[in-house]
């Protein structure tokens, strides 16, 4: 079993204390500094005390004042919103710079970690106007190319089978992009791909560290710091990911089609109308579209689909390490 190869990372005993005695620790990802009460071991850390968003362990509200949205497990308003769920724990997000988390008894910490590098960073980039793609994003020459595509597609996968042929990752779960010199760049994130237990290669599984997501989940976050690249890049392509019961196919997507891929692939798009950050979002959509390419890719799936994909991508010179 995967976790029995875990391997446990301890905070740095050089950790800074807070005006409340609390441990700080310094982290950096996606094109943010971050000042956290939590130490987070796959999140790179920052040697720079500074920092655009502050992490506390602290309470929360039990729910929002007169939220705009009330959805699956959050709250939505203008400036602020609430995630609850039922074991790990809350999150109150303000103003894209403060997360407050609110642990439920008995978690662990690598449950929080999950919420808090995926959906809860989400949500403070909505906040910020910084409107992320779910996707993977791997470094091809001196680009960055990047795979979305609905959950359990692939994606992961496609990113394992990239990395194991030497392909650098920048994150596996998020792509947030920011526009320079009229070039569309990305940020890279945080080095680790998450895959279920039979999906993960065994020689994956023997050398890097592995840890559980969740107590009850059979999914796992692999650590991929030795593959990771550390800097961003121009992107220039997007594949949208689709299954298809037919052969291949690549397609070029223009205009309002490529717009409403785009939007579809925003990630957790379901807090965009709860913040008010609609008019935004399109305006965000209509730059990108007009910067990159977008492809559609329709591809049978099948057992051997990520490698299959990675060989045609490579072959057709779409990829290149």
């Amino acid at each position: 079993m995967l976790e029995k190869r875990q391997q446990l990372e301890d905070p740095p005993v050089d950790a800074m204390s807070g005006p409340n005695g609390k441990r700080i620790y310094f982290h950096k990802a996606y094109g943010m500094r971050f000042r956290s009460e939590l130490f987070c071991p796959r999140v790179p850390t920052s040697s720079d005390i500074g920092f655009d968003v502050d992490i506390q362990m602290g309470d929360v509200p039990d729910a929002l004042s007169d939220p705009k949205v009330c959805g699956y497990k959050f709250q939505a308003k203008p400036s602020q919103i609430l995630l609850q769920t039922i074991r790990i724990a809350d999150f109150h997000i303000t103003d894209g710079k403060k997360i407050i988390v609110r642990p439920k008894n008995g978690v662990q910490p690598g449950a929080i970690q999950t919420l808090l590098w995926g959906w809860v960073m989400a949500a403070l980039l909505h906040q910020r106007e910084t409107f992320p793609l779910h996707g993977s994003v791997i470094k091809s020459g001196e680009e960055a190319i990047i795979f979305c595509g609905q959950s359990g597609f692939g994606k992961s996968t496609i990113s394992m089978a990239l990395v194991q042929r030497g392909f650098r990752i920048l994150d596996d779960n998020m792509a947030v992009l920011f526009f320079q010199d009229n070039h569309v760049y990305v940020h890279p994130g945080v080095p680790e791909i998450k895959m279920h237990e039979k999906e993960a290669p065994v020689t994956i599984q023997n050398q890097l560290s592995i840890q559980r997501l969740f107590p009850e989940s059979d999914k796992f976050s692999i650590d991929v710091s030795r593959q990771y690249f550390e800097n961003s890049l121009p992107v220039t392509t997007v594949f949208i990911l689709e299954k298809s019961l037919k052969q291949k196919e690549i397609v070029s997507l223009k205009g309002s089609n490529k717009i409403k891929a785009l939007q579809n692939n925003i990630f957790c798009g379901r807090f965009i109308e709860g913040l008010a950050k609609t008019e935004p979002l399109f305006k965000f959509l209509i730059r990108l579209s007009q910067c990159i390419d977008v492809l559609l890719i329709r591809e049978p799936h099948c057992e051997d689909f990520p490698h299959r994909l990675v060989d045609n991508l490579e072959q057709e010179r779409y990829i290149t390490p």
